[in-house]
């Protein structure tokens, strides 16, 4: 990421830089209600749909061209667990790409035992279990309708059928209502030898209602940290330098904060995505992000990522 963000100072143009990861959205749709995602405020607003299986197999074609994309994620605001031909996704991309990491990320209520069993055969590398907190109060706080005693006995199905091949981690968006759980969190984790993930709640280009009552504070050490990488070691948003996010439709987003997908850099079913990669739509983005000029930007104008390295 860094020594992209380095050659287009030096260059001017991405290439021959690669995305290291790509994000597709198989579907749009989400079972969830979590309070600091825009998913409940905006699935009525947008389109939405499933991607026809032709464009899924292109996309494939276009990233096997590239070879040196590190991941593969098979979820993009959405919650992928809910889509029936997710298994085949996983199948082909890894019959395309024996040697790309394919993961997922998952709220986790979905873990019946069909779906474990399922899991543990798909040849998926890593799944990630949004938790998002340890006690029962902070996790159905977090996620209305959502029960902590089913998400827990999906955890331990998935724990106990997980094969040898298959990373499972959890996640944790730290707010102001779960920081004091981190530690157990961790411990949760660990005695399940699992990894683990502090995210930091970010506005969703400002499209997280409640974005200022749930923040951390700025004086916690992990709003430190991220103002320190982003302003003395980014020294830009480094999103668009190194991540490509695709919708359904094909649309690419100029980054996976886009939620209102106010700005679409191209389309993944006119064009290839080396195209759209290092077209003039997405390099001019970047030099505005270069030169911080984040308020002439509709999506960075509000977004908490573009301010942490100001």
């Amino acid at each position: 990421m860094l020594a992209a963000i380095r050659h287009f100072r030096q260059h001017g143009r991405i290439s021959p830089y690669p995305p290291v990861s790509i994000q597709i959205q198989t579907h749009s749709a989400c079972n969830g209600r979590c309070v600091y995602c825009p998913y409940p405020q905006l699935r009525d607003e947008l389109q939405q749909g499933k991607m026809a299986r032709p464009l899924f197999d292109k996309l494939i074609d276009d990233i096997s061209r590239w070879r040196n994309p590190a991941k593969l994620t098979l979820m993009l605001q959405n919650e992928p667990l809910l889509d029936a031909n997710f298994f085949e996704y996983i199948a082909y991309a890894k019959s395309r790409m024996p040697w790309i990491k394919v993961s997922t990320v998952t709220n986790g209520t979905m873990l019946n035992s069909k779906m474990v069993e399922r899991l543990s055969n798909s040849g998926l590398d890593e799944l990630t279990v949004s938790l998002d907190a340890f006690s029962k109060q902070t996790y159905e706080s977090l996620h209305p309708g959502f029960s902590y005693e089913k998400t827990m006995g999906g955890i331990e199905r998935l724990i106990k059928g997980r094969p040898a091949g298959l990373s499972v981690r959890f996640s944790i968006v730290l707010t102001n209502r779960n920081y004091h759980e981190l530690q157990d969190f961790i411990g949760f984790a660990r005695a399940r030898k699992s990894q683990w993930r502090t995210v930091y709640l970010l506005n969703r280009a400002d499209n997280v209602n409640q974005y200022q009552h749930m923040r951390l504070s700025k004086l916690k050490w992990y709003s430190i940290k991220l103002k320190l990488i982003h302003k003395y070691f980014y020294q830009t948003c480094p999103l668009p330098f190194a991540r490509m996010s695709v919708l359904f439709n094909g649309d690419v987003l100029i980054c996976c904060q886009d939620w209102q997908r106010k700005i679409i850099v191209g389309n993944a079913g006119r064009q290839s995505l080396q195209d759209i990669w290092t077209g003039e739509a997405y390099e001019r983005l970047r030099r505005k992000l270069i030169q911080k000029q984040y308020s002439s930007i509709p999506t960075c104008s509000g977004c908490s990522v573009a301010q942490f390295s100001l």
